[in-house]
C-alpha cells in the first residue's frame, strides 16, 4: 500500500480534505476561545485581588457601596466566564 492509497482512504474514511480542514479550522478556533476565556477569567480574578487589597491597604475596613457593587460585578463576570470556559473545556 502506497501513500495515495493511504490519502485515498483517510478521504473515504474521514471525507474529503475540505471538511478534514474544516475540523481542523474548528479545532483551532475551539482552542483560541479557551485561551482568551482563560485570559479573561485571570485578568478577573486579578482585578478582584487588586480591588480587595485596595481596601485592605487603606486601612479601611467598611467597603464603600460603590467597591461593594464592583466586586459583585466582577465576580458575577468570573462566574459567567468560568462557567464559559467549563463548556468549551467539557468539549475538548
Amino acid at each position: 500500500m502506497n501513500l495515495s492509497d493511504v490519502a485515498n482512504r483517510v478521504k473515504t474514511i474521514f471525507g474529503s480534505s475540505s471538511t478534514i480542514e474544516r475540523a481542523q479550522l474548528a479545532r483551532e478556533d475551539r482552542a483560541s476561545v479557551v485561551l482568551t476565556l482563560r485570559q479573561d477569567v485571570r485578568g478577573l480574578q486579578q482585578e478582584i485581588t487588586d480591588l480587595s487589597r485596595a481596601g485592605e491597604s487603606t486601612g479601611d475596613a467598611t467597603e464603600t457601596p460603590t467597591d461593594t457593587a464592583q466586586l459583585a460585578s466582577l465576580q458575577r463576570r468570573l462566574g459567567q466566564k468560568q462557567a464559559e470556559l467549563a463548556r468549551y473545556q467539557a468539549r475538548i
